[in-house]
């Protein structure tokens, strides 16, 4: 199998991080799960070399002299600690109005994951500074060493193939860049005025309950990092409890929509969603004109639903500016594998 060339990028260096940035721009809202995860949800570049917690590889060399020299077939993978572990991927061929995959496509896609899955496991210069022992998933179903992309567009399920050991397929939607909200409207946290509603954020007292009901284990620290990106809805009178919530993972992604069983059915989730959404557009509202046009100032929203979940995908696609997107899938690979027939 031929290999490709991974190179690491410097997210220490503001020029690396602005180049990579612009590059990706370009490719929205493809790239989204990419830029969302080098933004890391905020927006000064040295957030992210505050933390040290995320890693980033491309297939051509950064910085580039010319940004607009780099090749019209490259990929970028991404790997945040901070974020479970877990990878991400883009190609730039997913932007492509194909719905097919090109053979070259294909190819340049495998070559990379294969040359990714070899470094890993020969521990090569190219991880240096990834922690790789914490990389590694345990399961009944998973062998060991098995690490996770999520969010890898359907495009590639095959070109993973010969690594995959489990994968789940999930919808994603897209919601497009609204204008900047006028300054007469109601702020995000005063949507439930003259309700039994109460919205704010989460608080560190809320993390354990916010814990017992995800779907897929999160820290305490991660939750509680969260907090400036979160929506909560509370009652008005009586015990101030959550009874939905939901906020915005490390990659950019709307995630955790929880409303408690006793007060479903009651537009709770809705409001969750349009809460958060304003609340995001308020927070990277900018008077800069030479950034409006930018992520993360001009904001695509996305999120993923369980191919199959209609209740969910109801509710999103009936949501003003949603709109279903691509599948895509959230893989298992194992470097020691054979492919699996449950895919």
């Amino acid at each position: 199998m031929t290999t490709s060339s991974l190179f690491s990028v410097d997210l220490a260096s503001i020029t690396q991080v602005q180049q990579l940035s612009y590059i990706l721009q370009a490719y929205l809202p493809q790239s989204i799960v990419v830029l969302g995860s080098l933004h890391h949800g905020d927006i000064d570049a040295t957030y992210l070399n505050k933390h040290r917690s995320l890693h980033i590889w491309t297939t051509f060399p950064l910085p580039c002299l010319d940004p607009e020299s780099r090749p019209n077939l490259f990929s970028v993978i991404a790997l945040s600690h901070f974020n479970d572990n877990q990878f991400r991927y883009f190609c730039s061929a997913e932007a492509s109005p194909n719905a097919l995959a090109t053979a070259d496509e294909e190819s340049h896609v495998q070559n990379t994951i294969t040359t990714f899955m070899h470094s890993l496991s020969a521990r090569n210069s190219i991880l240096d500074g990834v922690v790789i022992d914490s990389l590694f998933k345990n399961g009944p179903e998973l062998p060991a060493e098995t690490i996770v992309f999520g969010a890898v567009h359907d495009k590639w399920i095959s070109s993973f193939y010969p690594f995959t050991v489990k994968s789940n397929i999930c919808v994603k939607y897209i919601r497009t860049p609204n204008p900047t909200s006028t300054s007469d409207e109601k702020r995000w946290d005063a949507l439930a005025e003259g309700t039994e509603w109460i919205i704010n954020e989460l608080r560190e007292g809320d993390i354990d309950l916010i814990r017992s009901r995800a779907t897929f284990p999160r820290s305490h620290d991660y939750i509680l990092s969260r907090q400036p990106y979160s929506v909560c809805i509370r009652r008005r009178e009586g015990d101030a409890s959550p009874v939905a919530w939901q906020l915005v993972i490390s990659d950019g992604a709307l995630a955790m929509l929880h409303v408690e069983t006793e007060f479903r059915r009651r537009g709770l989730a809705r409001l969750c969603l349009a809460a958060l959404e304003k609340k995001l557009g308020e927070k990277y509202r900018t008077n800069d004109s030479s950034k409006a046009e930018l992520y993360p100032f001009k904001r695509w929203e996305h999120l993923d639903v369980v191919l199959g979940n209609e209740k969910s995908s109801g509710l999103v696609a009936s949501t003003n500016g949603w709109k279903e997107g691509w599948r895509c899938h959230w893989i298992h690979l194992s470097s020691n594998s054979t492919p699996s027939n449950s895919i």
